[in-house]
């Protein structure tokens, strides 16, 4: 008896340009944090106190902080995504094979 799965046409081609967008994208927004940490620390220092004190830095840096782990959160989940791609069209070359 064949799987389910098993007869389903899977675009190959459409999968591997999705595979691309999702790495273009992740690798941008690892790119984004990066630069944006860079950018924070050439202006304001590693250390706060160095340059710039009281309750607009700590607001700014509680922002920079939330926004940093969301863009991290962001390239994690395009990752995963990506990751499930990659499995699925192994499985789907996998199928291939064995029916062919």
């Amino acid at each position: 008896m064949a799987e389910p799965y098993e007869r389903v046409n899977y675009d190959f081609g459409a999968a591997d340009r999705l595979a691309s967008a999702l790495t273009a994208a992740a690798d941008r927004t690892h790119s984004v944090i990066a630069q944006r940490q860079a950018e924070r620390s050439r202006q304001l220092g590693e250390a706060p106190g160095l340059s710039w004190n009281g309750r607009h830095r700590r607001d700014f840096e509680r922002d920079f902080t939330r926004q940093q782990k969301a863009l991290m959160a962001l390239e994690q989940d395009l990752r995963d995504v990506l990751r499930v791609l990659n499995r699925t069209t192994e499985q789907a070359h996998d199928a291939s094979l064995r029916h062919h």
